[in-house]
């Protein structure tokens, strides 16, 4: 198939595509998820190399498994669940959580744009506001943590997030929700500016 025919299908129609022999099917899927799938090994893993490593690793697993897919899934669901539990086992070989700064994330989901500041003052109340969030989120429990970043950091579905962490949907929502209360207690000093 061709190049810009290969574009406009689903993840779905592409993984088919890859699944019936098309090479160039899988790699329009790498392209598309390869950024996305980075930034969240990197937030839960905390180190760039490792992450790089791990989103091989996840993308050889996806092409290995492709025939094993289950089709009642949706492709991006499936592929985080892989890059999940490929970062969970990480996590554990380690014995330790961390994650990339807060600030990173939002410079890799912005761009250039978030670099151009209007002056000083700005730079040092946006470095403030984002080393608070920084120390917010990590002092979350890593299930809370990982809610949350799948969910507003990542945009997943509750759904989603019940499938890639295996929790019942309620579970899901639940751990999102107290993830967002507490980093709502932890910020409204900040915010409220009646701290330094």
């Amino acid at each position: 198939m061709a190049s810009s025919e290969l574009r406009g299908l689903s993840d779905e129609e592409l993984f088919r595509e890859s699944w019936e022999g098309d090479p160039s099917a899988f790699d329009h899927l790498v392209e598309r998820y390869k950024v996305k799938l980075y930034n969240f090994i990197c937030r839960m893993v905390g180190d760039p190399d490792q992450a790089e490593d791990l989103l091989q690793e996840t993308f050889i697993r996806i092409y290995r498994k492709r025939q094993e897919h289950d089709r009642i899934k949706k492709f991006s669901t499936w592929t985080y669940t892989i890059a999940a539990n490929l970062a969970r086992d990480e996590l554990r070989r380690r014995k330790r959580w961390s994650f990339v700064s807060f600030e990173d994330s939002i410079r890799q989901k912005q761009g250039a744009s978030f670099a151009m500041a209007r002056g000083p003052q700005e730079d040092l109340a946006r470095a403030e506001i984002r080393r608070h969030i920084l120390v917010a989120m990590e002092s979350l429990n890593a299930k809370y943590r990982m809610a949350f970043i799948l969910r507003d950091i990542e945009g997943l579905s509750y759904e989603q997030i019940g499938e890639v962490l295996s929790i019942p949907l309620g579970t899901a929502k639940s751990r999102v929700n107290r993830a967002r209360a507490e980093m709502q207690k932890r910020l409204r000093p900040y915010l409220d500016g009646t701290t330094e």
